[in-house]
C-alpha cells in the first residue's frame, strides 16, 4: 500500500488525478481488507487521500473526514509522527475558510509533537505554516522570526525547496514591512 500511495502522489504531481484517486482509493481498500493489522496502513491511505481531495478537488468536508480518522488511527496506534502530519494538513484546510483559530490550534498539536520527537523537518514545516498564518493575522514581526526558524532549519538539513520557499516569503514579508535591502 506504501507503493501505491507513493505513485499516486506522484500522479497528483503530473495533474493526473484520476490516476491519483484511483490508486489512494485501491491503497484504502487493501488497508481495510486487512482489518487491524493494516490500520497505519490504512491512516497512511485516508491521509494522502485526504491531502489529494483538498488540493485536487477542494473537497474540505471529504478530505476533512479522512484525516480526522487518519488522526484517530494514529493516536490509537501510538503513530506520533502520523498523527502530527495529519494535524498540520488538517490545520492548513482551515486557511481559506478563515478559521484562524481552529488552524492555530491544530498547527500547535502538531508542533507539540514534533518537538517530543526531535523532528527537524516536522519542525521547520509547522513553523513555515505558523508563519503563514501569523503573516495573515497581521504579526509580521513574529512571523518573520518564524520563517527564520525554519529557514535555519531547511538550510541545517539541506532540504532546498523548504529553503526556497522560506526566503520567497521572507522577501514578501519584508517587502511589506518596508526592508527593502533585506528583501
Amino acid at each position: 500500500t506504501a507503493t501505491l500511495n507513493a505513485i499516486s502522489v506522484i500522479a497528483q504531481y503530473q495533474d493526473d488525478h484520476s490516476t491519483a484517486l484511483s490508486l489512494a482509493e485501491e491503497s484504502q481498500h487493501i488497508c481495510q481488507s486487512l482489518g487491524s493489522d493494516g490500520e497505519l496502513g490504512l491512516a497512511g491511505a485516508l491521509s494522502a487521500f485526504g491531502v489529494m481531495e483538498y488540493r485536487m478537488h477542494g473537497d474540505t468536508a471529504h478530505a476533512q473526514a479522512c484525516l480526522e480518522r487518519a488522526v484517530a488511527i494514529y493516536q490509537e496506534r501510538g503513530d506520533r509522527h502520523g498523527q502530527a502530519q495529519a494535524l498540520l494538513w488538517l490545520g492548513n484546510m482551515e486557511y481559506p475558510r478563515r478559521e484562524y483559530e481552529q488552524w492555530r490550534s491544530f498547527l500547535e498539536d502538531s508542533l507539540a509533537i514534533f518537538r517530543g520527537l526531535d523532528d527537524a523537518f516536522g519542525l521547520g514545516w509547522v513553523y513555515r505554516d505558523m508563519a503563514y498564518l501569523l503573516f495573515n493575522l497581521g504579526d509580521f514581526d513574529q512571523a518573520r522570526k518564524l520563517y527564520e526558524q525554519s529557514l535555519a532549519i531547511y538550510r541545517h538539513l539541506r532540504y532546498q525547496y523548504g529553503v526556497s520557499s522560506d526566503l520567497r516569503e521572507l522577501s514578501t514579508l519584508c517587502r511589506i514591512q518596508g526592508d527593502y535591502d533585506q528583501a
